[in-house]
């Protein structure tokens, strides 16, 4: 039996991949959040790392209330482009201040 009615075309030219169809937004969108908890084990550091991202280097998160929220691939995206780098070869004293 051959689909009929105004469904007929939607179904049969369904993607393979839904995935494959969505864009970059849509994508997003379809990601959980997750919390500073889901990152910090993610990222193998400390919830204090997370949190000192957040304030001094830009880690990408979302403030839900009183919750920071993350989406993974956001946060991968900032370690690639080394968001980072600069707090893992410091030596964690603030900035602006000299030890010694």
């Amino acid at each position: 039996m051959i689909p009929s009615g105004p469904f007929a075309f939607a179904a049969a030219s369904a993607p393979v991949c839904p995935e494959a169809a969505l864009s970059e937004d849509q994508k997003l969108m379809a990601e959980p959040w997750v919390s500073v908890d889901d990152v910090a084990k993610h990222l193998g550091v400390a919830k204090d790392s997370v949190y000192r991202w957040i304030e001094r280097k830009g880690l990408p998160a979302h403030r839900m209330g009183r919750l920071w929220k993350f989406k993974i691939s956001e946060v991968d995206e900032w370690v690639l482009q080394e968001g980072a780098a600069a707090d893992a070869e410091g030596d964690g004293a603030e900035p602006g201040t000299e030890e010694g």
